[in-house]
């Protein structure tokens, strides 16, 4: 391990990994930069490339029995994000299911994330989730949305 400390970048690679063995959580990043100035570039220049990388919308098609397969790697802002959202689910809306693919997607913005959830239940129904951020965490009430059933997302493989 003493051979990864001489090198800022392999040494935040290899706690990136141990990290991710450990925690199973692939959201979690470390990169070496020089500066924090250089940290808030990296933000600044990620969404800066949104437009070119559709504001997340990595894929969409169908597939066999009209199911509608939809990639998200990122939640970029709402108010950027929400007419290339809109236009995806205008694209799938009369397909006859959904997979929701999350895969790799870091997450950013809870309003996004909130929106997409919201699409699929009534409005006047309480959102069954944990809304957890960097200022606060809010646990709704969970209705029985589903009875009998469950349904489990994951952005872990």
């Amino acid at each position: 391990m003493s051979d990864f400390c001489n090198d800022y970048q392999a040494f935040a690679d290899k706690l990136i990994e141990k990290i991710h063995a450990q925690s199973e959580d692939k959201h979690f990043y470390v990169a070496h930069t020089n500066s924090q100035e250089a940290n808030r570039n990296w933000i600044e220049q990620w969404r800066a490339e949104a437009p070119n990388n559709n504001y997340g919308v990595k894929e969409i098609k169908l597939l066999l029995g009209n199911i509608a397969y939809f990639s998200l790697s990122s939640f970029h802002s709402f108010q950027h994000a929400k007419e290339t959202l809109t236009a995806a689910f205008t694209l799938i809306q009369y397909s006859n299911g959904l997979i929701l693919d999350l895969l790799g997607n870091g997450g950013d913005n809870e309003q996004t994330a909130n929106a997409i959830l919201e699409s699929f239940i009534d409005a006047e129904t309480p959102l069954p989730f944990v809304i957890e951020s960097r200022q606060e965490k809010v646990i709704p009430p969970v209705p029985s949305l589903f009875p009998g059933q469950s349904m489990v997302t994951s952005g872990h493989r």
